[in-house]
């Protein structure tokens, strides 16, 4: 029932007795028992049932025990895996569908859109006989992962040389991408160019460490072109490598017809076509022009070709180009004078003196002294008067007259005014007497004829108002 004491010379090492209060074998080592049987002594399979939850540890799986066959279905969840731990390479083909990708997961900047394919010949820098190296550039191998071709273009420092890449068929005037890493041990600036065979065009200056992409158009009429580098600037050695030359935007990233009007937002927009707004009240943009519509929908005004748009009892002809408004639109210029009615229009029989052959006269007559019938007196509103004199004889233009400028003056009760450019009518005032002068320039020149009375003078006084 119980294990005798050792050491004990009737039981040596080796000696083996059974313990019935645990039913097991144990073994005398000579100094204590022991219950353990060595695992290269045991014979047959140990079950799951000998073995002890969580008894298993890590450390106990061999590389490469835990197949695939031995995982249980849908045991492997996003939580058992860490995070990046699915990299591209451990996805099926045809593996992630549409189903798979969370909404809105896929923005723009993770797509790659237009022509992959490099076009930059000799971009791993195996044949040096398409290069063109100056002094201070030459090819190095270099391991680092960081290169796509293990093998790097070096600058030792020597400024001022370039080196030429090999010629490359390109498209003439066509939006190209250069994209080039640089690495340097202390510091660099070097020169991009695109050069083809008559130009040389800076397309780019890189001057720290990283992955550059320049863009670039080619040259109008170039069939050929190659990329050459120039050290600008900096010390030491200086690597470039990874070249990529391919066209710009070539694939489509958006659907006919998906994006509206309220998406826009733009400084300038081309051979564009349409209505904006809705309903009667709208503006239309075509090939004629702008076109506005009033609330019952007619043009109210239009800017561009105004051909078939109504003018006097007809219309306008095809083709015919202005700015057109319908009855009661109107022009409104902030600060510019607006013309708002006539006080008088009136002929006005005035003399004109004679003048010696080959000589000129410049006289002020008071051509109009006018007191204005009551169809004709006005309350002042703060209206700034003018005048326009035209000398006319049988309703056309005198040779040798030249009205040089008008002048006016006004009553109002017992207040007048100046002689000036304009007259001013006060707030709450009759306007009773304008006065109107032309500054005259006679010239005795060939058809003229003066020194005789000229009837039918026209002389026409308008009220402008200033807006402010």
């Amino acid at each position: 029932s119980s294990l005798p004491a050792l050491p004990d010379a009737n039981y040596p090492e080796g000696a083996v007795v059974f313990l019935t209060t645990d039913d097991k074998l144990y073994r005398s080592t000579g100094s204590s028992w022991t219950a353990s049987v060595p695992a290269a002594d045991l014979a047959g399979q140990i079950t799951t049932t000998q073995i002890s939850d969580n008894a298993i540890s890590t450390p106990k799986l061999a590389a490469g025990a835990v197949t695939t066959a031995k995982l249980a279905a849908g045991a492997v969840t996003a939580n058992e895996l860490a995070a990046n731990s699915v990299v591209a390479g451990k996805i099926a083909a045809g593996a992630v569908t549409a189903n798979e990708i969370a909404a809105g997961a896929i923005i723009t900047s993770k797509l790659a859109v237009g022509d992959t394919q490099n076009s930059f010949r000799d971009s791993n820098m195996a044949d040096p006989s398409l290069w063109t190296l100056e002094t201070g550039w030459s090819f190095q191998n270099d391991t680092n992962p960081q290169w796509l071709y293990s093998r790097v273009l070096q600058s030792d420092g020597t400024l001022t040389y370039s080196t030429y890449g090999p010629w490359t068929e390109i498209e003439q005037d066509t939006p190209y991408l250069l994209s080039l890493k640089m690495t340097f041990l202390s510091s660099g600036t070097v020169e991009v160019y695109c050069v083809d065979d008559s130009t040389t065009t800076l397309i780019g200056s890189i001057n720290a460490i990283g992955t550059y992409h320049l863009p670039f158009t080619t040259p109008i009429n170039a069939r050929r072109i190659r990329i050459a580098f120039r050290r600008a600037a900096g010390s030491g050695l200086l690597n470039l490598g990874n070249f990529y030359l391919r066209r710009r935007n070539t694939g489509e990233l958006i659907v006919d017809g998906s994006i509206t009007a309220n998406k826009l937002t733009a400084l300038e927009l081309n051979a564009i076509t349409g209505t904006f707004g809705g309903g009667s009240n709208k503006t239309g943009i075509d090939n004629k022009g702008v076109r506005v519509y009033d609330s019952s929908g007619a043009v109210a005004v239009a800017l561009g070709d105004i051909g078939g748009l109504q003018w006097g009892g007809g219309s306008f002809a095809a083709g015919t180009y202005g700015l057109w408004g319908k009855l009661g639109a109107g022009v409104y210029l902030r600060g510019a004078p607006r013309r708002v009615a006539f006080f008088a229009r009136l002929s006005v029989d005035h003399s004109i003196p004679a003048v010696n052959n080959g000589a000129s006269l410049t006289y002020y007559p008071d051509i109009l002294n006018n007191t204005f019938s009551p169809a004709y007196v006005k309350q002042g509103n703060g209206m700034r008067l003018y005048a326009k004199v035209t000398p006319l004889r049988y309703g056309h233009s005198v040779a040798g007259v030249v009205i040089e400028r008008v002048e006016v003056y006004t009553q109002y009760g017992n207040s007048t005014s100046y002689w000036t450019d304009w007259a001013d009518i006060p707030n709450g005032t009759t306007l009773d007497r304008v006065h109107v002068r032309a500054v005259i320039q006679v010239r005795n020149v060939s058809g003229a004829n003066v020194g005789t009375t000229i009837s039918n003078h026209r002389y026409d006084v308008e009220v402008f108002e200033i807006e402010e």
